[in-house]
């Protein structure tokens, strides 16, 4: 964790609606429409008004299709930004993953919308282009709505499908769910074997917890690593064995002596794009700069992150 300065990408399917109150995380748009599913409910209200009533979340799908996405302007950006790595959103807590799940799931960018692997096209292009830049990879360890998820549920995590957030008496769909998994070895050991083995992330950053296969998972990833002479690490929210701490929006008034990263947005209120916020509301380059100073200062990294739109 020498590289003082990375770029935390949150983008997926949430990033098509992109609205959300300000003060609210834009990548939990799934969870607030439901949470709770009346008229109290601002983000529930806007949905309705906007998209109607017969529009699920799964039906912005379509409309992430990353046209303007280019992996090489991406890299170049961050590089030319000072960052030494990156942390890009594979599969947030919708379930919906930007690389190539092959038969674990299909709800991915791989077999449906696009049909890209953003994952493999944004890994290949800092291979090619900046190779001592440092690939990590988020992983939401929970999925929200799951059914394979449901036996493993807690909290705002609870798997199995939702329910319609305008009729409680049908089921939303969880496209490209694959049924007879289970959903720790099968799903999420899997992925994390697959972004590990073919995407060859650098950087495991899972978010979470929750239950969780990571004993079997980080065994045999550091061994291969060791055998490869290749650095790898792991935060503090995969379950075990954690590299260093991942405290979000904070700041310390001392040096710490265990690694930590902080994270946190160039929006100030969310990761998700949110086209609520104003472009004067944005960070400026001056407080950011600022910002890793400080927390350069403390024995820190700052994940600096992004929210592109859905294209």
């Amino acid at each position: 964790m020498n590289a003082k300065f990375g770029i935390f990408i949150h983008w997926g399917v949430y990033s098509v609606p992109g609205w959300v109150p300000i003060g609210y995380y834009e990548e939990w748009y799934h969870w607030w429409i439901h949470n709770p599913a009346q008229p109290s409910n601002i983000l529930w209200n806007y949905h309705r008004n906007t998209y109607g009533e017969n529009v699920v979340y799964d039906d912005f799908i379509t409309g992430f299709n990353g046209a303007k996405f280019n992996a090489s302007q991406w890299i170049n950006l961050f590089h030319d930004a000072g960052a030494k790595y990156f942390v890009i959103v594979t599969k947030h807590h919708d379930g919906f993953a930007l690389f190539d799940t092959e038969d674990t799931t299909h709800r991915s960018s791989v077999h449906l919308g696009p049909k890209r692997d953003f994952l493999g096209e944004l890994m290949s292009a800092a291979k090619e282009e900046h190779p001592d830049m440092k690939r990590g990879t988020y992983y939401s360890m929970p999925e929200w709505f799951n059914p394979a998820f449901k036996k493993y549920g807690f909290g705002n995590w609870p798997g199995g499908l939702a329910r319609n957030a305008y009729n409680a008496s049908k089921w939303e769909p969880y496209t490209g769910y694959i049924e007879g998994k289970d959903y720790l070895k099968d799903i999420q050991e899997a992925h994390m074997k697959i972004l590990a083995e073919k995407y060859e992330t650098d950087i495991m950053w899972c978010d979470i917890g929750g239950p969780n296969r990571t004993i079997e998972f980080a065994s045999q990833w550091y061994n291969d690593a060791i055998k490869q002479n290749r650095q790898v690490t792991m935060n503090n929210r995969c379950g075990v064995a954690p590299d260093f701490d991942t405290p979000e929006y904070a700041r310390f008034s001392s040096i710490q002596t265990k690694a930590w990263e902080t994270n946190e947005g160039i929006d100030p209120y969310s990761y998700g794009y949110n086209r609520q916020t104003r472009d004067e509301d944005y960070r400026s380059a001056e407080a950011i700069i600022h910002s890793l100073v400080d927390i350069v200062s403390k024995n820190g990294n700052y994940l600096l992150n992004l929210g592109p739109t859905g294209e």
